[in-house]
């Protein structure tokens, strides 16, 4: 196995990236985009480093990333928006392309699922989402909605509350944007969906609605105790196995 580090840069600034080989060619890729803010290439506690583990024994290759303004990234909190971190995915989406002639599998955790929804791609062999936040105002981050923050914002051009900064455009985006296309996934995509009721930051409920939608094969991991990334290492375990259940079948 090979880990190379590396950076590239998007419209928005220099990124830092990672990708893990597995010995041979890769016979498909994932390609992985973090939740925020304040996520990193790592995701959820480490579940994308656990996934390019998993998916070197499969001879998969993966590729991580952080969005601008997360991680060692350039920019921070304050620059993050969902308009930017779309055109980091469309950048990071060539950068791979250009990488690797293999199918792509895009994985994406919570808010890097409100990413992916936005700009289903046709050429995505199949989606894995995680505790995804298809609709990312109806979130922990919702609080961050109301009046008193959004004038605070509109005047200082974010809002901190601890180790957590909004920015005002993210603010007016999940004031304004338009989340309900997010649900219909896209027309004859594989999707592997995991999400746990005893998530607190992004409802349950978002992963039931967009199954309604899907019309390729699908693969639900419900699981009736695991919080929000599954951090639990038994609950943990029980995901990757799941997961390496699903890529052995898929790619």
């Amino acid at each position: 196995m090979t880990v190379e580090s590396f950076r590239t840069t998007s419209p928005n600034g220099s990124l830092e990236a990672r990708v893990t080989m597995t010995e041979g060619d890769p016979k498909a890729v994932l390609l992985c985009l973090h939740g925020g803010p304040g996520g990193d290439l790592t995701g959820n506690s480490g579940i994308f480093d656990d996934l390019a583990d998993l998916a070197k024994n499969l001879t998969c290759a993966t590729v991580q990333f952080s969005f601008f303004g997360s991680g060692e990234s350039d920019g921070d909190q304050k620059d993050i928006s969902i308009e930017k971190h779309l055109e980091d995915y469309a950048h990071m989406v060539g950068e791979t392309r250009a990488r690797f002639n293999c199918p792509i599998h895009v994985v994406g955790e919570s808010a890097g699922c409100t990413i992916a929804s936005r700009a289903w791609l046709d050429f995505a062999a199949s989606y894995i989402m995680l505790w995804p936040a298809f609709d990312l105002s109806d979130s922990d981050l919702r609080e961050y909605l109301s009046e008193d923050h959004y004038e605070q914002a509109r005047r200082d051009g974010f809002v901190k509350d601890g180790s957590l900064t909004m920015s005002f455009d993210l603010i007016e985006e999940l004031r304004t944007l338009d989340f309900e296309g997010a649900f219909r996934l896209p027309s004859r995509k594989d999707f592997f969906i995991a999400h746990g009721k005893a998530d607190v930051e992004v409802p349950y409920a978002q992963s039931l609605r967009a199954l309604q939608y899907a019309t390729g094969r699908v693969q639900f991991f419900g699981h009736p105790f695991a919080d929000h990334g599954f951090k639990d290492p038994e609950h943990r375990a029980d995901l990757l196995l799941q997961m390496k259940a699903w890529l052995t079948l898929t790619v």
